[in-house]
């Protein structure tokens, strides 16, 4: 344990070389490629959102390993914005995508690193996938307060949500009023729509991660109904 905080706190000093040091190790490209949590129903839930609505900007909020990113740009050929709270994760995937300039991969918090999107990405029809919930701290409240106040339409993909009617699907909690569920989201998001993977949990592939897709705008709504990878949250399914 003394050994394992030593390690963590050279890593927390210096992290470009603990990023050089994670490059030698082999467990650290276990899942490199991995997009999505290498989960099957989720990529094609977010290949038919992505591509029914037209997007053409996917901003992401907690990198890890770049595995996500790298995903989006082989597979959709989208630019995309990341943000990296961990300073040894954030370097390694600056060094990831050192020749990627597609790639804007960004270190710290991802509320501040939203409202800096504000003016860069105006205008554009922007996907978000949410996933910087790991520590103490949970923005996912103030990350859809952010997105709702600047963009007049948008998609927001939250991973780790629990999937209400499925059980199946895994999601995270934190304690008392800290669980991603439906109750936790904001009910002051007027105008949206929140949508559950239609595939069940069964016939998702590993490690079950449970999501939720809320949409903003009218064409945003009519292009997230027609896709037959979501369902509406809320309904339920004869089991």
């Amino acid at each position: 344990m003394i050994l394992r905080r030593l390690v963590e706190a050279g890593s927390n000093r210096f992290p470009r070389l603990a990023a050089f040091r994670d490059r030698q190790r082999p467990a650290t490209f276990v899942g490199w490629d991995d997009g999505f949590n290498g989960q099957r129903e989720r990529r094609k839930l977010m290949k038919e959102v992505t591509l029914s609505i037209g997007v053409d900007a996917f901003v992401e909020t907690g990198t890890h390993h770049g595995a996500t990113a790298a995903y989006v740009r082989a597979k959709f050929d989208l630019p995309v914005w990341t943000v990296e709270l961990n300073p040894r994760s954030y370097e390694l995937c600056r060094w990831r995508f050192r020749d990627d300039p597609h790639v804007h991969v960004n270190k710290g918090d991802s509320r501040p690193f939203l409202r800096k999107l504000v003016d860069e990405l105006k205008g554009r029809r922007c996907i978000f996938y949410l996933d910087a919930h790991w520590y103490d701290d949970l923005p996912l409240a103030d990350e859809l307060h952010i997105i709702g106040a600047a963009w007049e339409e948008w998609i927001v993909v939250v991973d780790d949500f629990r999937v209400e009617d499925d059980p199946k699907y895994y999601f995270d909690d934190y304690g008392p009023g800290r669980v991603l569920e439906y109750s936790y989201l904001p009910t002051d998001l007027s105008l949206v729509e929140a949508f559950w993977p239609a595939a069940k949990g069964m016939e998702e592939s590993y490690p079950w991660r449970g999501c939720i897709v809320l949409g903003h705008g009218n064409e945003v709504i009519k292009a997230l109904r027609s896709c037959t990878t979501l369902r509406p949250a809320g309904v339920g399914r004869d089991r």
